[in-house]
């Protein structure tokens, strides 16, 4: 009798193992199905308008950066000046490596009346910043460049 008794119990047991089991493996198949992606997150992205001279010039430079953490390159206009928008993620591609890109294509000698032989407001240079620290950055790289006599 006893053991008729445990071979029942052990069954219920049983029983109940296997629904739970079932029940976990239907759950699982839901989710499945639900196509539940878990998408990573986004790294926050900087943008920057630059304008100096003709946007073509900057616009291939920055295209040239895709491969560093740059997302987009766009062109139009800021302000009436030829402009290039810089989207970029600044983890990957810090604010200074953009503005190195940028002094390579820029004149001061000629900054009030355009860029190099281009001439007119829509060539005229501008930095679009988002801060304070960006600001100083490029504020202290002019200073830098105007000392050094590069441009003459």
């Amino acid at each position: 009798m006893m053991l008729l008794l445990m071979m029942v119990m052990m069954t219920k047991l049983t029983m109940m193992t296997i629904i739970m089991i079932m029940t976990i493996i239907m759950m699982m198949a839901m989710l499945l199905m639900m196509n539940f992606v878990v998408e990573p997150a986004e790294a926050a992205q900087i943008t920057n308008y630059l304008a100096a001279g003709n946007y073509s010039f900057l616009e291939r430079e920055y295209q040239d950066l895709t491969y560093a953490g740059v997302s987009l390159v766009d062109v139009g206009t800021c302000d009436g000046k030829q402009c290039v928008k810089v989207s970029y993620d600044d983890e990957k591609v810090p604010f200074e490596r953009i503005m190195r890109v940028y002094f390579k294509h820029f004149d001061p000698k000629n900054a009030s009346k355009g860029q190099y032989s281009e001439v007119g407001e829509q060539y005229k240079p501008a930095v679009y910043v988002n801060s304070e620290k960006e600001k100083t950055y490029v504020n202290d790289s002019l200073y830098k460049l105007e000392r050094s006599r590069v441009f003459g």
